[in-house]
């Protein structure tokens, strides 16, 4: 199969088309949704799953050693949102 002429040398990219890439909604068969809120609530969920994971962990585990992971863990996770300091 042959590219045709206006593609030659550009790749895969120019078969794409440009304005999937920035597109603000998905569209399925059945609904249409906004992009970044989707992304949005699947990062804060996937985040709420670990910080509670990782409570339950900690209050489970009576030695040090065995808390070590999730206590590290949660800081990650928590300074993920915790803005960072600045001097003005």
């Amino acid at each position: 199969m042959e590219n045709p002429e206006h593609l030659k040398g550009k790749g895969l990219d120019a078969l794409a088309p440009a304005e999937e890439a920035d597109a603000e909604t998905w569209d399925s068969c059945c609904m249409r949704i906004d992009r970044r809120a989707t992304v949005y609530f699947t990062q804060l969920s996937i985040s709420f799953i670990i910080m509670f994971f990782c409570i339950y962990q900690l209050l489970r585990y009576e030695d040090c050693d065995s808390r070590n992971f999730y206590s590290s863990l949660l800081t990650l996770v928590i300074g993920m949102y915790v803005p960072s300091p600045a001097i003005h």
